[in-house]
């Protein structure tokens, strides 16, 4: 064999010794239509990662029994959560007013919104997003 030869069978040895010593990665094999191949393929081009990424993300997601929300929905959340701040302060405002004066107008009225805030808000994070919502924007 020539030096060339063994250079390469050396090379190939010393490699799969260290490949081995690495943790070993599974690479199971999925078969997708087209339609389904198109379809992963572009959420994966639209949260800017790879379609290997994606579809891992969304089995981990799954077995989680978690979410796995479009960066869109995401920056959504994060306006919402933002928002809810923002009324929780003017409630502490009409709190410390309130308590000023000794009185609030209507507290009964207060407090219904706030209920049917909060029930709005559980719906939200108990529904996964879906596609196509009339309050997509």
């Amino acid at each position: 064999m020539t030096e060339k030869g063994d250079n390469r069978k050396e090379y190939q040895k010393t490699y799969w010794a260290k490949y081995k010593g690495n943790k070993r990665r599974s690479q199971p094999r999925i078969n997708l239509s087209d339609s389904e191949y198109k379809l992963f393929n572009q959420l994966a081009k639209d949260e800017g990662v790879s379609l290997s990424k994606l579809i891992k993300n969304m089995a981990i997601a799954y077995q989680q029994e978690s979410f796995l929300l479009p960066q869109s929905q995401l920056d959504k959340l994060d306006e919402f959560v933002y928002l809810v701040r923002n009324i929780a302060n003017n409630i502490n405002q009409i709190a410390h007013h309130s308590n000023s004066i000794k009185s609030v107008v209507d507290d009964g009225r207060v407090f219904e919104h706030l209920k049917n805030m909060e029930d709005q808000v559980k719906a939200f994070i108990t529904q996964p997003y879906k596609k196509g919502h009339a309050d997509d924007n």
